[in-house]
C-alpha cells in the first residue's frame, strides 16, 4: 500500500474518532435538552398564568424586596427565551433535514 494511502486511512480514521466523540457529546446535550424542556414548561406556564399577572403587577409596585431576584416578571426576558429557543430549534430542525437528505 502506498505511503498516500496509508496517510489517507489514517486522516479519515481521526475524523471517524472524532465524530464519535462529538455524536456521543451531542447525544447528551439532546438528553439535557428534554430535560430542561420539563422546567422550561413549567416557566411558560407560569408566564401565561393568571398568577405571573398578579405577581407582575405587584413587582410593577414595588411590593417585591429588591435583594429578591424577579426577572422572571419582565415581559421580555421569558418572550425572549421563548424566541431563543424556537430559533435554535428552527436551526437544529433546518440542518438536521439537510443531513438526512443528503
Amino acid at each position: 500500500m502506498t505511503e498516500e494511502r496509508l496517510k489517507n486511512i489514517i486522516e479519515k480514521e481521526a475524523i471517524l474518532n472524532k465524530t464519535e466523540i462529538f455524536l456521543d457529546e451531542a447525544n447528551g446535550f439532546l438528553t439535557q435538552w428534554k430535560k430542561q424542556q420539563k422546567e422550561y414548561k413549567l416557566l411558560l406556564d407560569y408566564y401565561y398564568s393568571e398568577q405571573w399577572q398578579k405577581d407582575f403587577f405587584e413587582s410593577n409596585k414595588g411590593k417585591i424586596q429588591k435583594n429578591i431576584p424577579h426577572r422572571v416578571l419582565s415581559e421580555d426576558s421569558i418572550y425572549n427565551t421563548l424566541i431563543k429557543q424556537r430559533n435554535l430549534a428552527i436551526k437544529y430542525l433546518k440542518f438536521i433535514t439537510k443531513i438526512l437528505e443528503e
